[in-house]
C-alpha cells in the first residue's frame, strides 16, 4: 500500500474532502485519517484522526528494539549453550534457560523500544509540524496505487496540497521520503 499525504488550511476543506473519498471511491475510515492539533475540530467535523501509530513511532521503536533484543539473546545463548554443556542439570533445565536467554531480551528489547517510540513523534510525520502547528492540517491517505492515481485525480480540483507518497510500512531503518511536487491551488 502506498500513503499519501495532503495538506489542507481548514477542517471544512478536510471534511469535504472525506466525504468526496468516501462516497465517490469508497475509502473507508481505516483508510483515512487527519492530523491535526485541534482536536474538538475533527470531532466536530467528524474526521478520523490520526491514531498513536501515526503519531509517535512506537512500531519502529518495537522494530528496533527487537533487533537490538535479538543480538543480546544470540550472545546470552552462547553463553549459557557452553555454561549449560558442563554443569550437570536435567535436560529440562537447560531447555528453560536455553528459552529465557533467547525470549527475554527479545521481549524487554521489543518494551522498552516501544515505550522509547511512544515517547517520540513519527519520522514519517515529523516533517509536517510546522504546518501543523501554524494552523494546517494533515490529511493521511492509504491506498493501492491504482486507487491512489484516482485519488490524485479527484482531488486535483480541491484546494488541497499534495505534500508527498511514502509506504504505509513502517521499517526500522528507513527515513526516505519522496515529496511530490507541490501544487497549491487557490480556493
Amino acid at each position: 500500500m502506498t500513503r499519501e499525504y495532503f495538506m489542507v488550511s481548514s477542517l471544512d476543506q478536510a471534511e469535504q474532502v472525506s466525504e468526496v473519498l468516501h462516497q465517490q471511491l469508497h475509502v473507508t475510515d481505516h483508510n483515512f485519517h487527519v492530523m491535526s492539533l485541534d482536536s474538538a475540530g475533527l470531532q466536530q467535523h467528524h474526521l478520523h484522526a490520526a491514531n498513536i501509530l501515526q503519531k509517535s513511532d512506537l512500531m519502529r521503536g518495537a522494530e528496533l528494539g527487537v533487533l537490538v533484543g535479538i543480538c543480546v539473546a544470540l550472545l546470552l545463548f552462547c553463553f549459557s549453550a557452553f555454561g549449560l554443556a558442563v554443569m550437570d542439570v536435567t535436560m529440562q533445565v537447560k531447555q528453560l534457560v536455553a528459552l529465557a536467554a533467547i525470549s527475554a531480551p527479545i521481549i524487554c528489547g521489543a518494551a522498552i523500544g516501544a515505550w522509547i517510540g511512544l515517547r517520540h513523534e513519527s519520522y514519517k510525520t515529523s516533517r509536517f509540524q510546522d504546518e501543523l502547528k501554524a494552523g494546517h492540517h494533515l490529511i493521511i491517505v492509504d491506498a493501492k496505487l491504482a486507487q491512489m492515481k484516482q485519488i490524485k485525480k479527484l482531488l486535483a480540483a480541491y484546494p488541497i496540497i499534495d505534500v508527498g507518497e511514502d509506504s504505509s510500512l513502517v521499517l526500522p531503518f528507513d527515513d526516505t521520503f519522496k515529496p511530490a511536487t507541490i501544487q497549491q491551488h487557490n480556493a
